[in-house]
């Protein structure tokens, strides 16, 4: 399984590429990828990560 840095870099690709082509269709085809990318690894941060309300609740629950 990909981790959240790859989709990352894919993203950053997408978007190279889509500063370099003249042809606008394909360029924002490009970025329409790059966001659904950088949307990807957002969530596999977010699953990994506990949000701040849960860590905060976490912190209370020690106390």
């Amino acid at each position: 399984m990909q981790d959240a840095q790859y989709f990352r870099e894919q993203a950053n690709l997408c978007l190279d590429v889509a500063r370099q082509v003249s042809d606008r269709t394909l360029a924002e085809g490009l970025r329409l990828d790059a966001a659904q990318y950088f949307m990807r690894a957002m969530e596999l941060e977010n699953k990994t990560e506990p949000s701040t309300s849960q860590r905060r609740s976490q912190a209370t629950a020690k106390q």
